[in-house]
């Protein structure tokens, strides 16, 4: 027997998965919100996966947004995956300050986070050019 998708939240999630796997980020994007419509309060991993989805297709600053979902939805605000990724969004933004705390963040979680020391390392160069740049017009 087949099982509509209609009333299967996390149907709809898998199928999201292995759409972004497959590069089709913006139908995983439909899945990932079909999920959480039918069930908001669901699984956490509904706004984690869609906002990683829109995070590939450079929409930051609505990635940030469920990420900030998850975040006050779960109270999970020590989850590495969460913490690096919001950080890298924050960056993309211009936003050095807010990305570096994240991504210092990540590496206290998880102080053999590569990806994050590499990025850290990025975003405070950013931070103390655009200190420079603002000295140099003063």
């Amino acid at each position: 027997m087949c099982l509509s998708n209609r009333h299967h939240p996390a149907a709809y999630n898998n199928k999201g998965v292995i759409l972004h796997h497959l590069g089709r980020y913006h139908e995983a994007i439909s899945n990932y919100k079909r999920s959480i419509s039918l069930d908001p309060q669901g699984d956490g991993s509904y706004y984690r996966n869609l906002a990683y989805s829109l995070q590939h297709i450079d929409q930051y600053s609505e990635a940030l947004q469920y990420y900030d979902k998850y975040i006050s939805l779960y109270d999970d605000d020590d989850d590495v995956f969460v913490c690096f990724n919001k950080a890298y969004c924050l960056e993309k933004l211009g936003e050095f300050k807010k990305a570096f705390s994240y991504y210092a963040k990540t590496i206290r979680l998880n102080p053999g986070h590569e990806k994050a020391k590499e990025r850290l390392m990025i975003v405070s160069h950013n931070i103390r050019k655009a200190l420079g740049d603002n000295v140099d017009k003063e």
